[in-house]
């Protein structure tokens, strides 16, 4: 049964790409200014964060596709910020990522766990979020569900990140810092008229 197991697992396709959420782009467009532009740099994981995690003991799955976990989380906040129009390569605002976590519970109360740490290069906050999903009996159903439920996870991640006040102070700490320095007015002497 385990070996029937490892086949069905390993055989599930790739991830779908990820796709923009139309709530978390209306959520970044009332939180940010219209004329907000992000950047998103590197995003890595701690060495706990397993890129293909193993399903029900029997096999490894591909949550992230061809992607590593921290590279699709990172993909995700790209999409979004298009999407809503906020992204800019060049941008002097850079939001980071740290994956702490990203842990799979595949039978029972099926969920997936995901636990980032964002940051613009001075300050950062934590969020962990547990999304669950409807898992399978047999383990080759339970592998495929477990793979396909990893898209939304990361979309409800990135949407309970972005609702959160400290995203918005982390955009705009970084966009304060950014900003160049007015130069400062000088005045100018006075001429005195000739008597």
């Amino acid at each position: 049964m385990a070996a029937i197991g490892l086949v069905a697992c390993t055989s599930i396709p790739p991830a779908e790409p990820y796709f923009a959420s139309v709530e978390t782009t209306q959520t970044l467009q009332s939180t940010l200014p219209a004329d907000t532009r992000i950047a998103i740099g590197t995003f890595t994981a701690s060495e706990s964060v397993e890129n293909t995690p193993k399903c029900r003991l029997a096999g490894r799955i591909n949550p992230a596709g061809t992607q590593t976990i921290p590279d699709y989380i990172r993909s995700a906040f790209v999409t979004e910020l298009k999407a809503a129009d906020l992204y800019d390569a060049e941008a002097p605002i850079v939001l980071s990522g740290q994956v702490l976590q990203s842990d799979l519970v595949s039978t029972g109360t099926a969920s997936w766990t995901i636990n980032l740490t964002l940051s613009n290069g001075d300050d950062s906050f934590d969020t962990m979020k547990v999304s669950e999903f409807q898992s399978r009996f047999e383990a080759g159903a339970a592998c495929a569900a477990s793979e396909a439920a990893y898209r939304n996870a990361v979309s409800e991640l990135v949407k309970t990140i972005i609702a959160k006040p400290e995203f918005a102070a982390l955009v705009s700490d970084a966009g304060a810092e950014a900003a160049p320095e007015a130069p400062l007015a000088t005045e100018t002497p006075s001429e005195t008229p000739e008597s």
